[in-house]
C-alpha cells in the first residue's frame, strides 16, 4: 500500500512546530524507549526469569545436629553426638518446578513480543493519521491560494467588463469559507501531531511533525483468507502465550501429583555415651503418606488446565474473526482505492486548465464552483482512502501477527 503525500505544485510546506521533525523509525523507537507499559512487561519478563533460576536450585541444604550431656554425681560422665543429615527428592520435584518456571518464564516473554505489536501499530495507526492529516492541510492551502487567484481573476474580469459584481462577492465568500476550512484542518492536524507524540511519550507540549514516507510499496497480499487464518494460528504471540500456559497448567498438574510422593531424609551420626566405646550409625526418615497425599493441590492444578483450555478455544475463535473482519476491510479499501487513482487520472491539467478557462471566460462562475469543488473533493477523498487503506493493512498485520517491530533488547534468558 503506498501512502501517496500528494504533490502539489502550488502548495507551501508546512513549517515545523514544537517537537521537530519525526520518522516512522524515529517514532518507533522513542515509543519503545519510553512507553511506561513496556517497562512493566519487561519487569514481568525478569521476575519470571527469577523465579526459573530459583527452580534451579536444589530447596534443602544438609542439617547439622549436635547434642550433649553430662551425668553429674560421684563419677562424672558425658554423652556426646554429632550428626548429618539430608532431605532427598524422590520423585522428580526439581525437574518439574524447571519446567513450569520455564513455560512461564515463555508466557511473560511472548507476552511482551505481543504489546510490542499493539504499541508499534498505535505509533504507525497515528503516523497515519498525522501525514494524512498534513497532507489535508496542504490540500485545503491549496484550495485557499486558488481561491484567492480566483478573486483577482474575477475583480479582473469586472474592470474588463466582462464579469459583475455579484461574481466578485461570490467568490470573496467562497474565499472566505476555504479560510475557514484551511483553519479547521490545521487544527485538526495539530490535533493529530499532539496524538502522535502522546503515543510515543512524549511530553503535551510536543507536536511532532511526520516526515517521511508512511509505507513505501508494500509486498502485495497473495495469501489467501485461510492461509492468513492458518498463519494467525502460528503466529501471534498471545496464541502462544496461551498455550504456554496449558503447557504450564499440565506441567503444574505432574509437579502436584510428584508433590504427593514423601521425601527421604538421610542422616548418618557419631557419638560416645558415658566413656564407653564411639558409636558410629545412620538413619533413614519416610514421611506415611496416609492422610496428605496433595489432593487438593492436584484439583486445583487441574482446574487450572481447564480454564487455560477454556481461555485458548475463546481467543483463537477471537482471532480468527479479527483476521476475517480484517481482511474484508482490506480488501474493500483496496478495491475503493484502485477505483478512486484511476477516476483521478488527469485532475492535476484540469485544475490548470479550469483555471485558464474561467479567465478567458469560456465557464461561467457557477460552472467553476462546481467543478473547483469536486476536484479538490476527490484530492481529499484520495488522501483519506490512502490513508484508510493503510490502516486496514495494519489491522490486518496485526490480527495475523506478523507486524513485527524492533524489540527493545532485554536481559539474557537462563
Amino acid at each position: 500500500m503506498l501512502l501517496l503525500l500528494l504533490a502539489w505544485p502550488w502548495a507551501v510546506s508546512a513549517q515545523p512546530a514544537p517537537g521537530g521533525t519525526l520518522t516512522l523509525t524515529q517514532a518507533l523507537a522513542e515509543a519503545f524507549e519510553r512507553h511506561p507499559q513496556l517497562a512493566k512487561l519487561q519487569a514481568a519478563v525478569a521476575v519470571q526469569d527469577a523465579f526459573l533460576r530459583a527452580a534451579g536450585v536444589y530447596p534443602f541444604n544438609p542439617e547439622l545436629s549436635l547434642s550433649a550431656n553430662a551425668r553429674l554425681g560421684d563419677a562424672t560422665t558425658a554423652d556426646f553426638e554429632v550428626g548429618i543429615a539430608q532431605e532427598f527428592e524422590i520423585a522428580g520435584q526439581r525437574r518439574r518446578r524447571q519446567g513450569v518456571a520455564h513455560a512461564d518464564a515463555d508466557v511473560a516473554h511472548y507476552v511482551l513480543q505481543r504489546t510490542l505489536q499493539s504499541i508499534g501499530a498505535q505509533v504507525r495507526w497515528a503516523f497515519v493519521d498525522a501525514v494524512a492529516q498534513r497532507e489535508l492541510v496542504e490540500i485545503a492551502r491549496a484550495e485557499l491560494e486558488l481561491s484567492a487567484q480566483l478573486v483577482e481573476l474575477t475583480k479582473r474580469r469586472m474592470d474588463a467588463g466582462a464579469g459583475t459584481l455579484l461574481e466578485v462577492a461570490v467568490a470573496r465568500a467562497e474565499l472566505s469559507k476555504t479560510e475557514e476550512q484551511f483553519n479547521a484542518t490545521s487544527g485538526e492536524y495539530a490535533i493529530a501531531r499532539a496524538e502522535l507524540g502522546y503515543v510515543i511519550g512524549l511530553g503535551p507540549a510536543a507536536l511532532p511533525e511526520p516526515v517521511g514516507a508512511v509505507a513505501q510499496e508494500e509486498p502485495p497480499l497473495t495469501m489467501s483468507l485461510d492461509e492468513l487464518m492458518a498463519a494467525a494460528r502460528a503466529n501471534r504471540e498471545d496464541l502462544v502465550a496461551l498455550r504456554k500456559t496449558e503447557i504450564a497448567a499440565r506441567r503444574r498438574i505432574e509437579l502436584a501429583r510428584a508433590e504427593a510422593w514423601p521425601n527421604l531424609t538421610i542422616g548418618a551420626f557419631v557419638g560416645q555415651e558415658a566413656g564407653s566405646e564411639v558409636l558410629v550409625g545412620g538413619r533413614l526418615t519416610v514421611p506415611i503418606p496416609l492422610f496428605e497425599r496433595n489432593q487438593g493441590g492436584i484439583a486445583i492444578a487441574q482446574a487450572a488446565e481447564l480454564d487455560a483450555q477454556a481461555d485458548t478455544v475463546m481467543a483463537e475463535q477471537a482471532v480468527l474473526r479479527d483476521v476475517a473482519t480484517a481482511y474484508q476491510q482490506y480488501v474493500a479499501a483496496e478495491r475503493s482505492l484502485e477505483n478512486l487513482r484511476n477516476n483521478l487520472v488527469g485532475t492535476e491539467e484540469a485544475l490548470g486548465l479550469l483555471r485558464r478557462s474561467f479567465e478567458a471566460g469560456k465557464i461561467t462562475w457557477v460552472e467553476i464552483l462546481v467543478m473547483r469543488r469536486a476536484l479538490f473533493d476527490a484530492r481529499r477523498a484520495l488522501v483519506k482512502v490512502t490513508a484508510g487503506g493503510h490502516r486496514t493493512r495494519i489491522k490486518l498485520d496485526v490480527a495475523t501477527g506478523t507486524l513485527h517491530p524492533p524489540a527493545p533488547p532485554t536481559a539474557e534468558r537462563p
